[in-house]
């Protein structure tokens, strides 16, 4: 079972199909549970090409990483989503992306006690730089 960060809490709406009605979800960022990037978070992001497409690349981060990012708003900046699911029902596709925002942390949950734990003008971890070079996004160590 995916452990949830519940402390992330973002609305979505799952456009309708044929016949069926729109779906309201809350969803939340989830540890990765196979694999190399078990106990991790995926964030992803749309990284531009000299033809003018993009290609969509993803990396791995740790909860505390993911504290970092929000810090210092990174996801913002550089247009990173992460991938997030619902905490009790099924989402009936692939788990959707989103850019969740400090609006969307719980006030004095855990998680929000890590991000305002993290200094604002401190460099990024090395492990943080180094992943996000994964996914073409450079910033000062």
């Amino acid at each position: 079972m995916n452990i949830i960060l519940s402390d992330i809490a973002v609305p979505h709406t799952k456009k309708a199909s044929k016949g069926k009605p729109e779906q309201h979800f809350i969803l939340h960022p989830f540890e990765v549970t196979r694999g190399k990037n078990v106990g991790l978070y995926e964030v992803l992001r749309a990284v531009p090409r000299p033809n003018g497409e993009s290609k969509n690349r993803s990396t791995h981060v740790s909860l505390q990483q993911l504290a970092e990012l929000l810090a210092h708003g990174l996801i913002d900046s550089h247009k990173l989503s992460l991938r997030m699911r619902p905490l009790t029902s099924r989402y009936t596709t692939r788990p959707p992306v989103k850019r969740p925002k400090m609006e969307n942390i719980q006030p004095g949950s855990p998680f929000s006690n890590l991000v305002l734990a993290v200094p604002g003008n401190s460099r990024l971890s090395p492990d943080l730089a180094r992943a996000l070079l994964r996914i073409e996004v450079t910033h000062e160590i």
